[in-house]
């Protein structure tokens, strides 16, 4: 008598078990029953948005962005989407369907913030460029001006040494006339 409320409890924790083991794996999953074109559809949605996101890192590089955590975040994408493939490979399409989906959000915020970090890159490239065309302009229109007062200061001690030289000149002139 004893043994059979213990088989009773078994019997009924294993067929409780059994009744909510689906529930518990789609709640870990989150994607029970999906279909193998869902699956494929979302990878090749993924590796596209992967794509265009390298081409943004590559974009925001080239006008001069720091890109490193956005090549750290690529290849998480990248690590995702393999994930997803493998788990397509061996026939979990739930699985492959949360990778992609994870990897193509990833893919999509990497995009968002290689166009921001590329915008900024931008205007820091043009304010550069706005204080580089200014003080060249400062420095040429001092030197133009040193230049000016420079030839108007030697033109002018020039000037006076001639003077002098003409009166000397003619001190000797008159000098002579007298002792001669």
């Amino acid at each position: 008598m004893r043994q059979l409320p213990l088989v009773v409890l078994f019997t009924s924790v294993l067929f409780i078990g059994i009744i909510f083991q689906p529930v518990l794996a789609y709640k870990q999953y989150g994607y029970m029953g999906v279909a193998s074109s869902d699956a494929r559809k979302a990878m090749d949605v993924a590796r596209d948005a992967l794509y265009r996101a390298y081409d943004s890192v590559l974009d925001a590089e080239r006008a001069g962005a720091d890109v490193t955590k956005l090549v750290a975040d690529l290849n998480t994408a990248l690590e995702l989407l393999n994930t997803a493939e493998d788990y397509y490979a061996r026939g979990d399409n739930g699985g492959a369907l949360s990778y992609a989906t994870q990897s193509k959000s990833i893919s999509d915020q990497v995009i968002s913030e290689a166009n921001q970090l590329k915008a900024q890159a931008i205007e820091a490239a043009n304010q550069r460029r706005i204080i580089v065309g200014v003080s060249v302009s400062v420095i040429i229109i001092a030197v133009c001006v040193g230049l000016l007062y420079g030839w108007k200061l030697y033109r002018q001690k020039s000037r006076e040494k001639i003077l002098k030289m003409r009166v000397r000149v003619r001190e000797e002139a008159e000098k002579e006339d007298t002792d001669g």
